[in-house]
């Protein structure tokens, strides 16, 4: 058959690559999600002001907040009930106290000073979300890091998006957290490559028709503090790098 109209967009959000793609959707669609993704990243940075970072300031209090930072908080809780807290996106202190605090750029990636004392993660229990009232409200003295999920729920919401505005199938990958719905440019499925972490080789390709594929290393989210190797995946009953 004729040729199927594909549209992407290659680009930096969250602090990594990102790669949209949108199969028979309407002119510059690929282009409207990228800026889609780089809202969702406004409302949700810890860098810079934004609705989680106000969340996180204003503890013990509801908060006013967009219906995407109520599904983000509500998507958290979820993910940290199913997995028994070993997702736990109140590990802030944690990354703090490893030296995480500023943008990855950013970082001096030898710091002479040492590690900050770190402490187990409190935990979603006292999270309160008002939906029909637009707030949310974070138990006193408990603040969120979005990272472990934020990549991967914009991935959700802007795939879901771009086939409610038409498009025939998207895929969305942000930094390794990838989404794919509807039609693929080619074949039956998507085909999903993921990179090996340290050498220059696939480790594995993978086939959808839908759903969703996320991974994660130390190569690119990693520094050192008093000459100690420290990582951005935090053991939540430590506080520790895994």
């Amino acid at each position: 058959g004729p040729p199927v109209p594909v549209d992407e967009a290659h680009f930096e959000v969250m602090s990594a690559r990102a790669h949209v793609l949108v199969v028979d959707g309407a002119e510059g669609e690929a282009a409207w999600a990228a800026r889609r993704c780089v809202d969702l990243e406004r409302r949700w940075t810890r860098f810079a002001p934004s609705e989680v970072t106000r969340l996180n300031r204003r503890t013990g209090v509801p908060v006013d907040v967009s219906w995407e930072t109520r599904r983000l908080v509500e998507a958290s809780r979820t993910a940290w009930e199913a997995t028994g807290g070993a997702f736990d996106p109140t590990i802030l202190g944690a990354l703090e106290a490893a030296g995480y605090d500023r943008s990855i750029g950013e970082l001096d990636p030898d710091d002479p000073r040492p590690v900050a004392a770190a402490a187990p993660a409190p935990g979603l229990g006292g999270v309160f979300v008002w939906e029909d009232q637009g707030r949310v409200m974070l138990p006193d003295g408990v603040a969120i890091d979005p990272g472990g999920i934020g990549k991967g729920l914009a991935a959700d919401l802007v795939v879901e998006a771009l086939l409610d505005r038409g498009a025939a199938g998207a895929l969305v990958n942000l930094g390794g957290d990838t989404r794919v719905a509807g039609r693929p440019p080619t074949g039956q499925e998507w085909v999903v490559s993921v990179d090996h972490p340290t050498e220059a080789r696939e480790l594995a390709r993978i086939g959808l028709t839908a759903g969703a594929v996320a991974s994660s290393s130390r190569v690119r989210r990693r520094w050192r503090r008093a000459g100690v190797e420290q990582h951005h995946l935090i053991d939540p009953r430590t506080g520790r790098p895994a």
